[in-house]
């Protein structure tokens, strides 16, 4: 543990001094970057670009927060009725897929003069499709 409270103390130095030119580490230098301009550079790790998107929304006044979460709401909904219509295609084309091989059976069999009842017995078919197939 003594490591963290470490890091968390140097953290602390910088927020207090912003302009303190003793910065040890990579990642003390990205914190620097944020604390002195706001921004927090693409190559700084992932964990410090989300603990400052954190601090930038608890830091957004009562009506920017409830316009940011109008929009995350509007997004979570469109990502859920993209992957919503994509399962719906992916469960319709599985149905006409296994349609199409109980036609091609029924023809098979059709070919090999089984009878209608049994043909629509192993295929699911109904009797009026399997006929339209001998036409």
């Amino acid at each position: 543990m003594p490591c963290l409270a470490k890091k968390w103390l140097a953290l602390g130095h910088i927020a207090i001094f912003r302009t303190h030119p003793n910065v040890e580490t990579v990642n003390q230098m990205h914190w620097k970057e944020y604390f002195t301009t706001g921004t927090v550079k693409p190559d700084a790790p992932e964990y410090i670009r989300k603990a400052c998107s954190v601090i930038d929304y608890a830091n957004l006044g009562k009506e920017e927060r409830e316009v940011a979460f109008a929009l995350e709401k509007g997004q979570a909904i469109h990502d859920a009725e993209l992957v919503s219509s994509f399962l719906d295609g992916k469960d319709i084309g599985k149905a006409e897929g296994k349609a199409e091989r109980n036609v091609e059976f029924a023809r098979s069999m059709i070919a090999n003069s089984e009878p209608i009842d049994k043909i629509a017995q192993y295929t699911g078919l109904g009797v009026d499709q399997i006929k339209a197939l001998l036409a």
